[in-house]
């Protein structure tokens, strides 16, 4: 029983710890720079950019490390 509260323990942390990975962008869409059926996108929050296919927003957070 213990064996199964902890995998359930440890699968919750992964699927919370994948989640901050784009948990602080804020991606909006600008619309005037959108090419060949790509959207582009701005994360507000770290101005980093990115592009992908029409209308789905980034996954993660594109910004450089420091």
């Amino acid at each position: 029983m213990f064996i199964i509260v902890a995998l359930m323990v440890v699968f919750v942390l992964v699927l919370l710890s994948g989640l901050r990975r784009s948990a602080a962008c804020r991606w909006r869409e600008d619309r005037s720079v959108d090419v060949e059926g790509l959207s582009y996108w701005r994360c507000h929050v770290c101005n980093a950019t990115d592009k992908t296919v029409k209308g789905r927003p980034p996954g993660a957070c594109r910004a450089p490390r420091r």
